[in-house]
């Protein structure tokens, strides 16, 4: 299987719930993803105040900017799949999607999520389902990371 890995980041311009996405592209070629790994990161002056990072399924896309996942092996051919940060409008199902992973950390610990083999977070191969990774309240923050999955 390709992998992939896509930054992304979230300004405090903003007071949203999901922080970036990764989802089926509603097209022919449409195919499951597996999170094998993220990282995520408050970027703003940090505190000691807990931030709790989520992931959950989605079943449709917020408004943000659409970026294109990086191939690593440049011989492999580009992602089906589409992500997007920079969120300004959540996913109208990240606050009621399933919830695969929930993270307390303190604000000033960054953080870096790396599945077992066999044990990654597996997307539906279903248009514009997916998974978003985003914080359990709304912030005004900035944040920054990336996700890695295979395809």
């Amino acid at each position: 299987m390709p992998g992939y890995m896509v930054p992304f980041t979230k300004t405090g311009a903003d007071s949203v719930l999901e922080v970036a996405e990764l989802y089926a592209a509603p097209s022919t070629g449409i195919r499951r993803t597996k999170w094998y790994s993220f990282g995520i990161a408050c970027t703003a002056a940090s505190n000691d105040g807990v931030h709790q990072y989520v992931v959950r399924r989605i079943t449709n896309t917020g408004t943000g900017t659409v970026t294109t996942p990086a191939p690593l092996d440049v011989a492999d051919a580009v992602s089906f799949a589409i992500s997007k940060h920079l969120i300004t409008v959540d996913a109208a199902s990240f606050a009621a999607g399933v919830e695969l992973y929930r993270e307390p950390l303190n604000g000033r610990a960054s953080w870096q999520w790396n599945a077992n083999p066999g044990r990654e977070l597996v997307t539906p191969a279903t248009a514009t389902n997916g998974c978003g990774i985003g914080l359990s309240a709304a912030s005004a923050s900035t944040y920054a990371g990336n996700i890695g999955f295979e395809e």
